[in-house]
């Protein structure tokens, strides 16, 4: 028969505690946690941009990806008016759009 848990022990009331913070991170899964390719992730290292040292032959990045991605610039939605505008620089870029009108509208 199972042993029973006793829901009045010490151990049971107390929180675990958390363990140890994830350090390092090899490319691939650090692409992976941040939503980057690989490639990209290569080029990150190339420039500089994340902290990286080499064990033998394993590189490990020391940049956690939250701290990346907290680092980059947020980015807002456009406004409608920004949308019409950019919508009309494409609609001349077109080839021939300003030589035809627009289509008639669609029947209800």
């Amino acid at each position: 028969m199972p042993k029973r848990v006793d829901p009045n022990a010490k151990w049971h009331k107390e929180p675990i505690p958390p363990g140890p913070a994830q350090a390092g991170w090899r490319p691939r899964q650090w692409a992976a946690d941040t939503g980057v390719s690989l490639s990209i992730t290569n080029q990150l290292l190339k420039a500089g941009v994340l902290e990286f040292v080499k064990v033998g032959s394993a590189t490990i990045i020391k940049t956690s990806p939250k701290e990346y991605l907290d680092g980059l610039p947020s980015k807002r939605g456009f406004t409608a008016e920004e949308t019409a505008a950019a919508t009309a620089r494409a609609r001349t870029r077109r080839r021939g759009s300003e030589d035809q009108p627009d289509p008639p509208p669609l029947a209800a």
